[in-house]
């Protein structure tokens, strides 16, 4: 600790030098000043922890140097010593946020118990502060992962349950997920998050941002389980309208308990789904599963099977887009666009796979890589998934007008799923509905390696990114990029970068 003396009396500030000595603490006296302007002037180019100051002195009296100490110093303490125990200066010295007022002749154990008290209320603001800066990088670390990989990698499931102040087990909560119809930028996102926390009847409400799926989460929580915060559902519903940025957002059902966040996430994301039939609402509720009516006829379907088989993209076209003229003026619900969808890519499949004359044993294997909880919401228009479908489609009869726009397709498949084992040859007949081999072959065309090669590659790219702009572990970093084995992804990470994880961190640190 570096403390100041500020004493005119010769024989007092060597008393206290002398009684600071017998401290047993690490203390070294910086300055014995003889008048308050000398101890600001100090402190005008260098700092110090403590400044122990006499009332009454030339040029500068010791409530003037503490109310200087204030304003420009904060985090300096102060302890005024004086011979005068008139308590109107204790009253005066406290509004300048003296602690500490200790009469002549100063007493050994009243000047050491200030300093003990000093000291330890300067470690716990300190600890504090650290637990605050700890804090931040957490969050501002959650913004280059997601909800999904939060749920499934438990350390980062921590660090989320403590962000959220440990609420996840012990009160009610709901789940807001808020999406633009182009990216939002950081500042953004960080001014749609500063609209939520102020919008709330009561502030008990955490946003996070996280980048990659371009998504804002914000967790609002109740003691009781109670209807929706009425005041922000109504601030919502009046702002979203009216923002630069198209903003949509998707409300869960009430939870409560940590294991159950994955459902309200999937709450969030079967409402906004809503946005697909519905462009000109901004806020959709999660609704209890619908019925599912059929959209797609036996003849469309019938229509689109035939068309593949010969291998016809203008007639499945056309059958295709009477579907979504439907979708668009029917008033179906999500489900059953879904379940629409489900059934066209089904019958093109089944086309397909006639068409190639696959065994029965594949008939029966047969299964879509096509959900709901990702490959729906992955897209924010009806437009955008209905150039999707056409691709689909366009492929499948085999033309390749476009031979990158279906690997692009792939590649942002991996963006989304490159935690998970993917194989090209399950895209192909699950996804894409292509001959496995030509798709390689394409796919190696167009990127420069193979498939398993890019998959890699993208994995190492995600985790460069976590280890520069995270404070993440090691084996965090490994388990959320798809390596349960942390020794096995440093193994990888070095033989492609040659460099260890940990040194690769350290050489963007010293950048």
């Amino acid at each position: 600790m570096k403390v100041i003396i500020a004493e005119d009396e010769y024989y007092a500030k060597k008393m206290l030098v002398k009684l600071l000595t017998n401290i047993d603490m690490d203390i070294t006296v910086c300055l014995e000043a003889e008048t308050g302007k000398q101890a600001a002037d100090y402190l005008a180019g260098k700092d110090a922890d403590l400044v122990i100051t006499d009332i009454r002195m030339p040029e500068m009296d010791g409530l003037s140097l503490a109310k200087y100490v204030e304003a420009n110093c904060p985090a300096t303490d102060v302890v005024i010593v004086s011979g005068y125990s008139d308590f109107n200066y204790a009253k005066e010295a406290m509004k300048y946020g003296v602690r500490y007022y200790l009469t002549k002749p100063v007493k050994p154990e009243e000047l050491e118990k200030a300093i003990w008290d000093i000291t330890k209320t300067r470690e716990e603001k300190r600890m504090q502060l650290e637990k605050q800066v700890d804090r931040r990088l957490l969050q501002e670390s959650l913004q280059y992962v997601n909800i999904s990989g939060i749920l499934a990698n438990r350390a980062l499931m921590d660090t989320f349950r403590d962000l959220c102040g440990g609420q996840l087990k012990e009160r009610f909560y709901q789940m807001l997920l808020l999406q633009g119809k182009q990216r939002m930028s950081r500042e953004e996102a960080k001014r749609l998050a500063e609209f939520l926390e102020s919008a709330s009847d009561h502030g008990n409400i955490q946003v996070f941002y996280f980048q990659q799926p371009d998504e804002v989460i914000a967790m609002k929580f109740d003691g009781q389980e109670v209807l929706w915060d009425q005041k922000l559902f109504r601030r919502i519903k009046q702002e979203l309208p009216h923002r630069e940025l198209e903003i949509t957002c998707g409300i869960s059902r009430i939870y409560k308990g940590e294991e159950l966040l994955g459902d309200a996430y999937r709450d969030c994301v079967y409402a906004i789904n809503g946005r697909l039939l519905d462009e000109k609402t901004r806020v959709f509720e999660y609704e209890p599963e619908l019925s599912m009516e059929q959209i797609l006829t036996q003849q469309e379907e019938l229509s689109i099977y035939e068309s593949v088989m010969k291998g016809s993209y203008q007639q499945a076209e056309a059958a295709l887009r009477q579907f979504f003229e439907k979708c668009t003026v029917g008033g179906w619900n999500v489900y059953s666009l879904y379940s629409g969808i489900m059934q066209i890519f089904s019958v093109i499949s089944r086309a397909y796979c006639s068409r190639e004359a696959s065994s029965e044993s594949e008939e029966v294997n047969r299964y879509l890589l096509f959900s709901f909880k990702s490959d729906l919401y992955q897209f924010r228009t009806m437009q955008e998934l209905e150039r999707y479908m056409f691709k689909i489609l366009e492929n499948t009869c085999g033309s390749q007008v476009e031979k990158g726009s279906i690997i692009e397709e792939i590649k942002n498949y991996v963006s989304l799923n490159f935690r998970y084992e993917i194989s090209l040859n399950e895209l192909a007949a699950h996804k894409y509905f292509m001959n496995s081999s030509y798709l390689s072959r394409l796919f190696k065309s167009e990127t420069g390696m193979n498939f398993s090669k890019y998959l890699i590659t993208y994995r190492m790219e995600r985790a460069k990114e976590l280890l520069k702009n995270t404070v993440f572990k090691i084996s965090e970093i490994a388990d959320y990029v798809g390596y349960n084995d942390t020794s096995y992804f440093i193994h990888t990470f070095r033989r492609l970068y040659q460099m260890t994880p940990e040194q690769y961190r350290a050489q963007e640190e010293k950048r």
